[in-house]
């Protein structure tokens, strides 16, 4: 937003620049009033109390917006931001930052670790109602440095905002440190009341406050859209006022499941079973050849829950285990074993052993000499991938 201001203004000294040579050539009275338009122009394009004005509000947010860790058995460790809206301990954030987790820890903004519990939350998960996607944590302490709700009834496109958070901690060695960035409200979307911004919103920011000039809290980031640049959006106070205002619970609530789909292995997979190879199942020594036993291509059906997964791959029932910090899954697809690893969103790969593949026959010598037909059970091992399906 700093980069377009300062765009806009060098356009508009482009444009007056050339008026500025028409009109130079008249009397001295025309080149007061020139030198008064462009004073006046200056002091317009500069936002109100300068650059002075979010120095100071940004020195007093920064202290009450806080560092989130979270790990997720099944997908992985992350990172979230949140803000405390009470002195006692009490923090807001986005209820999909902490959904899944078995472990939440705050980071102070003084570098203090300390371990949340979670207090409340919406009612609906972050992904059937992302317009009330918030929720409440407390850690033990006094005295935390807090900030105001306002009234998000309030605000209008074309409003100033600014956010914070601990964008992309974990890149590049960030260790994180709380950001600010400023913008505009785009829009107030009709679909599902969320706050549409153009101020620069990265992962990690989701939970951090959203706040006006006079440094009120209006709205919760919650996301980015994916298919434009710079629109970011936050859910706005008045849709979660029973979360934003005290008296909370006194006690701590179970902490909120993930969505299915935020699992990584859920979802619909079309697989390739390449077949490197057949095993007497009696023997388990590899055995016959191979010409018979093309690629094998099945549409695979997985649902993950936590370290787990279960599933079908055609007329075969599948199940097993997944670890995210790894990124590999081990399990049987039905009497045979297969290991993976996610190589990435949409993509598996892996290799399996032990799949029943019928029974092999062909001729050998008999006791006397006379040639017969014998039948040997054999079972496949090879490589597979699979690719995720919309």
């Amino acid at each position: 937003m700093i980069l377009k201001i300062k765009s806009l203004c060098c356009l508009q000294d482009s444009v007056l620049g050339q008026e500025r040579m028409k009109v130079v050539t008249g009397t001295g009275l025309m080149k007061v009033l020139w030198g008064s338009l462009v004073i006046g122009l200056i002091i317009l394009g500069t936002p109100s109390g300068g650059t002075a004005q979010y120095e100071s509000l940004v020195s007093q947010v920064a202290p009450a917006v806080v560092l989130i860790h979270v790990t997720k058995p099944g997908i992985g460790a992350g990172t979230g931001t949140g803000f405390f809206v009470d002195p006692r301990g009490y923090i807001l954030t986005a209820r999909h930052v902490i959904e899944g987790a078995d472990v939440i820890t705050v980071r102070t903004s003084i570098g203090e670790e300390v371990p949340a519990t979670v207090i409340d939350y919406s009612s609906q998960d972050s992904l059937s109602s992302p317009g009330t996607d918030a929720a409440v944590l407390k850690v033990e302490g006094m005295e935390f440095p807090a900030l105001r709700i306002g009234d998000s009834s309030l605000i209008r496109p074309g409003q100033e905002v600014l956010a914070f958070g601990y964008p992309l901690v974990g890149f590049g060695g960030s260790i994180g440190s709380v950001t600010v960035t400023r913008g505009i409200v785009s829009a107030i979307r009709p679909e599902d009341g969320l706050i549409q911004i153009d101020a620069t919103i990265n992962p990690g920011n989701s939970g951090g406050p959203l706040l006006t000039l006079s440094g009120y809290v209006i709205g919760i980031v919650t996301a980015r859209l994916t298919y434009g640049p710079a629109l970011g959006l936050a859910v706005p106070v008045n849709a979660i006022r029973n979360l934003t205002t005290p008296p909370w619970p006194s006690t701590a609530r179970p902490v909120p499941a993930a969505p299915p789909s935020e699992y990584p292995l859920t979802g619909r997979w079309a697989a390739v079973f390449q077949v490197m190879g057949l095993r007497n199942k009696k023997t388990g020594h590899p055995c016959c050849p191979l010409s018979q036993y093309p690629q094998q291509v099945t549409i695979i059906t997985l649902s993950q829950s936590g370290t787990t997964f279960d599933g079908t791959a055609g007329a075969n029932i599948v199940h097993g285990t997944f670890d995210a910090d790894s990124r590999r899954l081990a399990g049987t697809i039905g009497a045979g074993t297969f290991t993976g690893v996610l190589a990435d969103r949409n993509t598996l790969r892996g290799s399996f052993d032990g799949m029943p593949a019928g029974r092999y026959h062909f001729y050998a010598p008999g006791l006397l000499g006379i040639i017969g037909a014998v039948g040997v059970e054999v079972t496949a091992y090879g490589e597979w991938q699979a690719q995720r399906q919309p």
